[in-house]
């Protein structure tokens, strides 16, 4: 039935259940709020009155796809799953359909506030101001009106100053890092900051770079597990609150085909404890030594069985020869070790010169012979070896005459030698991890038996990088799904990393049923020849300078047309390494945003020469990022920038920016200290941290250590998006991507930040945001954000209905039309809403347009298909 209470009658009572006591409350629960809502309402013969409307939920990171039916005075009614959406299919949690009560939360940010200079932080002493006032702060600083009248000082410069003279030390930190990623990176890549990254963290940036460094892809968003063929999914450090309607439905998936859940936890938890097959109850942290102790017992096992008659595998060794860089030389010193280097050879792969000039990676062939990887000549029946060790006389570097003789083991050699270390025998292991020790041979047998005796098989023609052409598809499906609980410790990248190579010891990676890559992964691993590097990590010395264009080094403007004078600059840097170990610059290039990388989770770091620090060897960017410390954080870390900037190293920041970062959830494992370093002053009772500000849609934990709060608004009252540029929701099989879009009016004072960084933007002249006639360049903030804004030529945000008429995809030029195509079947009027009888009165619900698509360059015999969107 719908709801009789007004809008402003609710405005009201929100307002009076803040002022009142809890003993009042408690006396009164009949004035509470949500008695209010959901218990005053006008009996009616039916519900002519409700609509309809679809958005992606925010609540963790599945993107499911909600249908709300919502009530004529623009409450929500009910939730449920979006029968197209891909992720769900239908389906739904209880956490979706709570944003619903998100939206009406007592607890929600209403209006800007900000902290009295007399109060200290942590005291919660605010005060009430107007957006004009905030916004003139946040740009003005000290000097903004507000606080001139007032004669109140924070020592805080305002964005505009700190633009001019030190744009670095603007840091900005993001703890939802699925909400507003592209523009929160392109608005501080704009600004001139490379400190601006998501709260990164062990849990994150370990998954990341562990996978990503392995095989040019990760879990999460990156990657997955095959559900349509996995027989064996192991899930290891998998979270409540980070698994998701969509994750459960592929795991039911694997389970209804027969396929066995192996559970590796220590506590068999409520969600995925019933429905596993085998559960390893392993100590906490203790994941790394039982996969390094699986790896010892499968290659143990491979090597029994391959003496058997018949032999019997228990790797793919014809994955690794062909697909991996296990056959690649590698230099030891004389004595076959690698670890300590005696020479700065040592570590480093052989190299020769293949048919197309290139300085390529080296195999030892079946027949004697060295051979570029690239060259093997398998018409002749010639192999890779995979397991070598001896020496080798190759030329120092391309077309010499000089030669190097040198002491060389395959990169699956030294694999081997780690893993079959004694300190990794299921005995040795079996203490440390709290398991029995046969337990541990026992899943090396089930995973070697599934991979090599029970695989999948389709048929396809296709074609290999050798030009070797195959008939049929053979998936090897031992799948694993990883999570925060793997990478939240110290050895998390490791373990990670070790996970990623038991799947590559399977056969298993990118295979059908194993792990698979997603659109737009995997990417490569540079090594700035063979591989040429594509970016180069910001660095707070090489924003872009009039000289930098001026000598055509960097573009004048980026693909908006806007000046990149003052915005990041970072060098692309090529460099080839000889067999001797002397390295030559091929090519140092200043590179502009977007291949200036703050943050990212493509393997772009290849090079010591990459990493960002002073002649010194000191740390350029706040949390060490790309540092010697952190030579690989991809998503950088938000853990260690409190610490940092609290102690003023290796710089005093003039600004501190959280985005929805709560230091109780986002990573911080020294909670005090970090909170105490935001308290932390000078001798002349300055904050070290001049100015500290928040954006959240809630009084949460964080709010009362800063200076300055910006309210936010629910997903349901704005626009974002989950882009192929970022965090996409593809699947192994195939490119796609969402928004959400605002399906309810902004409650309270409270607007989408995402509009809010637009604007201030603006303010600050920065081209990026204004037009050359000084008009806003995204006047309707996000929602022309989405459509309008490109990262490259033809490269936007979203990838469907792109160009003028609609019919382009991934590539084409802006179409102001997109957001319709993307929020159909919903009439484009104010919210977008359908009427719910009418749409319920359907024999069946309307599906997703299918346009035919009319770019791209392919074989007249490919049709190019359609989008559905």
């Amino acid at each position: 039935m719908p709801i009789t209470l007004s809008r402003r009658d609710f405005l009201k009572l929100t307002g009076a259940a803040t002022a009142v006591t809890a003993a009042t409350l408690a006396a009164e629960k009949s004035g509470f709020l949500f008695k209010k809502v959901f218990t005053e309402t006008t009996p009616t013969a039916n519900d002519q009155g409700d609509m309809i409307a679809f958005t992606t939920c925010y609540m963790c990171l599945g993107r499911c796809t909600l249908m709300y039916v919502i009530s004529s005075n623009q409450i929500i009614r009910y939730a449920g799953g979006d029968v197209y959406g891909h992720v769900n299919n239908g389906a739904t949690c209880p956490i979706g359909p709570s944003a619903a009560l998100y939206y009406l939360s007592p607890a929600r940010m209403k209006y800007p506030l900000l902290r009295v200079p007399t109060a200290e932080r942590g005291q919660g002493n605010f005060i009430r101001i107007s957006w004009d006032d905030m916004l003139d702060i946040i740009v003005n600083g000290d000097n903004a009106k507000f606080l001139q009248e007032r004669g109140w000082k924070y020592g805080f410069l305002g964005l505009k100053q700190i633009r001019q003279c030190c744009p670095y030390k603007l840091v900005i930190t993001t703890g939802r890092d699925q909400y507003n990623p592209i523009e929160n990176y392109y608005w501080g890549a704009m600004f001139g900051t490379p400190n601006v990254y998501a709260h990164g963290g062990f849990c994150a940036v370990n998954v990341a770079a562990g996978g990503v460094y392995v095989a040019g892809s990760t879990w999460w968003e990156y990657g997955h597990f095959d559900s349509d063929y996995a027989k064996v999914l192991i899930l290891a450090g998998v979270t409540q609150d980070h698994f998701p309607t969509g994750f459960r439905r592929w795991i039911t998936m694997v389970k209804e085909r027969g396929g066995i859940i192996v559970l590796f936890q220590p506590d068999r938890q409520p969600n995925l404890g019933p429905i596993s097959d085998i559960w390893v109850p392993i100590n906490p942290a203790t994941d790394g030594a039982v996969i390094l102790s699986i790896m010892h017992e499968l290659l143990r096992l491979h090597e029994e069985g391959m003496a058997q008659i018949p032999p019997r595998p228990y790797i793919d060794e014809d994955f690794l020869k062909w697909y991996t860089n296990g056959p690649w030389l590698v230099i030891t010193n004389p004595d076959g070790t690698i670890d300590v280097p005696t020479a700065s050879n040592v570590g480093l792969f052989v190299r020769v010169t293949n048919k197309n000039g290139e300085w390529t990676p080296a195999v030892m062939g079946s027949d004697g012979n060295i051979y570029a990887f690239t060259d093997i000549p398998w018409q002749k029946g010639v192999e890779p070896v995979l397991d070598y060790e001896g020496t080798v006389t190759v030329p120092v570097a391309p077309n010499s005459s000089q030669t190097i003789t040198l002491h060389v083991k395959s990169a699956f050699r030294l694999l081997k030698e780690k893993v079959m270390d004694d300190k990794w025998s299921p005995a040795n292991v079996a203490p440390i991890a709290g398991i029995p020790a046969d337990m541990i041979t026992q899943l090396a047998q089930l995973l070697g038996d599934t991979a090599m005796r029970s695989p999948v098989i389709i048929q396809a023609e296709w074609e290999d990088y050798l030009g070797r052409k195959h008939s049929q598809f053979i998936g090897r499906p031992v799948a694993i799904y990883i999570m925060r609980g793997i990478s939240a410790h110290t050895n998390g990248f490791q373990t990670a990393r070790d996970f990623m190579i038991l799947e590559a010891l399977l056969g298993a990676v990118d295979s059908p049923g194993g792990f698979r890559a997603k659109t737009p992964y995997p990417k490569p691993i540079p090594d700035g020849d063979f591989w040429p590097a594509y970016g180069g990590p910001a660095d707070p010395r090489l924003n872009i300078t009039e000289e930098d264009i001026s000598s055509g080094e960097v573009p004048s403007t980026g693909p908006n047309g806007e000046s990149l004078i003052g915005t990041i600059g970072a060098l692309s840097i090529n460099e080839r390494v000889y067999n001797d170990g002397t390295v030559e610059i091929l090519s140092v290039k200043k590179v502009p945003w977007p291949a200036a990388i703050p943050v990212t989770t493509a393997p772009f770091m290849y090079t010591p020469d990459q990493v960002v620090i002073d002649e010194n060897g000191k740390p350029l960017l706040i949390d060490r990022g790309f540092s010697w410390e952190f030579p690989l954080s991809l998503h950088r870390s938000y853990d260690v920038t409190n610490f940092d900037a609290g102690l003023e190293f290796p710089y005093r920041i003039e600004a501190l920016l959280w985005h929805i970062t709560n230091p109780y959830w986002d990573n911080s494992y020294d909670l005090d200290k970090d909170l105490r370093l935001i308290l932390m002053k000078d001798t002349d009772g300055r904050y070290r941290i001049p100015f500290v500000m928040i954006v959240d849609t809630f009084y949460g934990n964080s709010v009362p250590w800063v200076d300055l709060v910006i309210p936010d608004t629910t997903f349901l009252e704005r626009y974002g998006e989950h882009s192929l540029l970022d965090r996409p929701i593809t699947t192994p099989n195939y490119a796609a991507d969402n928004i959400e879009h605002p399906i309810l009016p902004p409650l309270f004072d409270a607007r989408p930040f995402s509009d809010t960084i637009i604007e201030i933007g603006y303010l600050l002249g920065i081209s990026a945001w204004v037009n050359p006639d000084g008009t806003p360049r995204y006047p309707n903030g996000m929602g022309d954000f989405l459509w309008k804004w490109q990262n490259a030529p033809g490269v936007g945000v979203l990838i469907a209905a792109r160009g003028t008429n609609g019919t382009e995809c991934c590539k084409g030029a802006p179409n102001p039309n997109q957001l319709k195509a993307y929020t159909y079947p919903m009439p484009h009027v104010d919210f977008g809403y359908l009427s719910a009888s009418a749409y319920s009165d359907q024999l069946e619900y309307p599906g997703l347009q299918e346009i035919p698509v009319t770019n791209g360059e392919l074989p007249e015999s490919v049709p190019r298909g359609v989008m559905k969107v």
